[in-house]
């Protein structure tokens, strides 16, 4: 263990350097005691790291912690043995992800875990039917919406109800044991969320910006997902695996961390 070298705002969760008593980027005073938390090292090759984590947000107060990833590969789970041990998160699997060096580039990969792995999205993406995101503390799905089947009953009589706006596709709010929640059909081609006057809102969600993302579809029959500015970014879960970037943020669990890429 040692003492970490950087502080974690926790209201724009920007990076603070020691020394500093106010953050650079939104003016909230540092805490006196801001640069004690330990930092641990983990990895069976004994050399300089070439990037390492950084515990953003998490369920059992370790904010600042660091995990330095010093190996080729390294396991991240609920498991004591994980390299990466998140053991108080009940939302992380045994085996949940693992990270690892393809040259020198820092590579994820999900490990068939139940809940998967988010990556905030640095610039519009590609999204398809199926597809999870996470905006603020809520998550979503994006579905096709089924053309609608009208037959009457076994005696001929139809049901009557008010008639189904045209609508291509849908998003889905994915509740606490996987149950769907608000559903949205779009009434053009895109849908917003945010916390007030979008097409889906959650004014109770402190974690979401007003306007936080859209979910565009495209003339091809694709779709767009942008985050429009929000403070706290929009995360797409991955499929397989992805490269990671010095900056980009992760949601293992409920666990946010920053990847940090040493230069």
């Amino acid at each position: 263990m040692e003492q970490s070298r950087h502080y974690i705002c926790k209201e724009c969760m920007s990076l603070v350097l020691p020394g500093h008593r106010f953050c650079g980027a939104c003016g909230t005073p540092v805490p006196e005691d801001a640069f004690e938390h330990p930092v641990s090292h983990y990895g069976s090759i004994q050399t300089t790291g070439k990037a390492r984590l950084v515990v953003i947000r998490s369920p059992d107060e370790s904010e600042g912690v660091t995990f330095i990833l010093q190996g080729e590969e390294h396991f991240v789970g609920r498991s004591e043995n994980a390299d990466v041990p998140l053991s108080k998160d009940p939302f992380v699997s045994p085996e949940h992800a693992i990270l690892f060096y393809r040259g020198e580039r820092l590579f994820v990969r999900d490990k068939g875990s139940l809940n998967g792995v988010y990556v905030r999205i640095r610039e519009s993406t590609r999204i398809a039917p199926g597809d999870c995101f996470i905006c603020g503390e809520q998550v979503f799905r994006l579905d096709l919406v089924p053309k609608e089947a009208i037959a009457p009953g076994p005696d001929q009589t139809y049901l009557y109800l008010p008639p189904r706006r045209p609508s291509s596709f849908c998003v889905i709010q994915v509740l606490r044991g996987g149950i769907d929640g608000m559903i949205y059909s779009a009434k053009g081609q895109a849908i917003e969320i945010g916390r007030g006057g979008c097409d889906m809102n959650f004014p109770d969600d402190l974690y979401l910006s007003a306007k936080h993302a859209r979910v565009e579809q495209l003339p091809d029959g694709g779709f767009m997902l942008h985050d429009l500015g929000s403070r706290n970014g929009t995360f797409v879960r991955i499929q397989g695996e992805r490269g990671l970037e010095h900056g980009d943020y992760l949601f293992i669990g409920q666990h946010l961390f920053r990847v940090e890429q040493y230069r």
